[in-house]
């Protein structure tokens, strides 16, 4: 219903019915004065009113034409499975730096579907380059089916999906995707506490990494190290418990490959500055909370740049809670007053900054994170108020 009134149509259409059923119940009150008849006259007309708008609804079409979803499972009845196929695979990443995660694992839905049934040892040409079908359904269950649904908040099901994927990949010795596979594990697990299955996922893929077989892929040093990072970048993150300082000394390698000219990218090199801000937000000293708080800072300023609206959101989010840690382990790191003069303001572009993304991108969780932060954060400056007027 609501993408339905998302449509000019459906809103015209409604505003007209609105009136007339308004306009029918005013005249029935006032004929009330004269007979009781007319108050059942204007309830059997707003009824029949509401049937009619939503019969109205269900026939006309709106925006069906523009439906990517409605145009692939058209391809699919129609037997057009590297259309399909095309068009899902080619849409993935985009959809993913947008945070279009409900609409990214619909669609790799029916680029499975149609995955599985084509003649799996056939090739499909996306942009000049022939690619396997094969390959492309263990990269749809790695990334659109699993790695994505662990951003919509299904864990489990994502290592099911990732762990399918990494078993077609092996099959075609595919070590570009199985790494990749098992650092979507890596950093699933770490964050749901899963150590058994993290571990397995660090030794599989170092085993991988190290093999001259995945070296011999690359032909270029600069290629080689970019992919290593990426792996690395998902490895910092299960050192910051236990090796704070060497999750840093990782992370900020990783973030000069990223950023290199050779390399050039961008996307990664913003996620980095969120890393990088959690390891010294680990710590309850204040100058490296102060580090973390800059560090946010600065990521939310290159997702701006780079337009990367789902990152902005995930930093924000980790940004107002150093803000709220700071007030509550050493409140010594910010004078009360430069605090209530600039670090408020801060947080509200910040929040808002984040909020317009929010409205952008398909992701409930983060939304209901970024509003939970933000209630915590003015629920802490009030609890500071109150202990620093005592003080004073």
């Amino acid at each position: 219903m609501k993408k339905i009134f998302a449509n000019e149509k459906a809103k015209k259409i409604f505003k007209h019915f609105l009136e007339w059923i308004i306009s029918g119940f005013i005249g029935a009150v006032i004929g009330m004065l004269f007979s009781s008849d007319y108050l059942a006259a204007s309830i059997i007309i707003g009824i029949s009113s509401v049937a009619i708008f939503v019969v109205l609804l269900m026939l006309n079409r709106f925006d069906e034409k523009y439906d990517i979803l409605k145009i692939l499972k058209a391809e699919i009845s129609a037997g057009n499975y590297p259309t399909v196929i095309q068009i899902g695979y080619t849409l993935s990443r985009p959809l993913h730096l947008s945070g279009r995660y409900a609409m990214r694992e619909a669609i790799g839905q029916q680029t499975l579907i149609a995955c599985r049934k084509i003649d799996i040892n056939r090739n499909i040409r996306i942009n000049d380059t022939k690619i396997s079908v094969r390959y492309i359904e263990a990269k749809t269950l790695i990334d659109d089916l699993g790695w994505n649904i662990y951003l919509l908040g299904q864990a489990d099901v994502a290592i099911e999906k990732i762990e399918m994927g990494i078993e077609i990949a092996k099959s075609l010795s595919e070590r570009d995707l199985v790494i990749k596979g098992y650092r979507h594990i890596l950093g699933i697990c770490e964050e749901k506490n899963k150590k058994e299955k993290r571990d397995m996922a660090e030794r599989e893929a170092q085993i991988v990494l190290k093999s001259p077989e995945y070296r011999a892929m690359f032909s270029q040093e600069e290629a080689y190290n970019h992919a290593v990072a990426e792996f690395e970048y998902a490895y910092a993150k299960t050192l910051i418990d236990g090796s704070a300082d060497k999750a840093l000394e990782i992370a900020l390698k990783v973030q000069k490959v990223f950023s290199a000219e050779q390399t050039d990218d961008m996307d990664r090199y913003c996620k980095t500055f969120d890393l990088i801000g959690d390891i010294y937000a680990h710590s309850d000293k204040a100058e490296k909370l102060k580090q973390a708080k800059l560090t946010y800072f600065q990521g939310i300023t290159e997702c701006e740049r780079h337009g990367r609206s789902e990152r902005l959101i995930r930093i924000a989010i980790d940004y107002i809670s150093v803000l709220i840690k700071i007030m509550r382990v050493c409140q010594e790191a910010f004078e009360y007053g430069s605090w209530e003069q600039q670090i408020d303001k801060e947080e509200k572009s910040v929040y808002d900054k984040a909020w317009v993304c929010v409205e952008r991108v398909e992701n409930r969780n983060l939304m209901k994170k970024l509003k939970q932060q933000h209630k915590d954060y003015i629920k802490e400056r009030k609890r500071m108020r109150n202990v620093y007027r005592n003080i004073t």
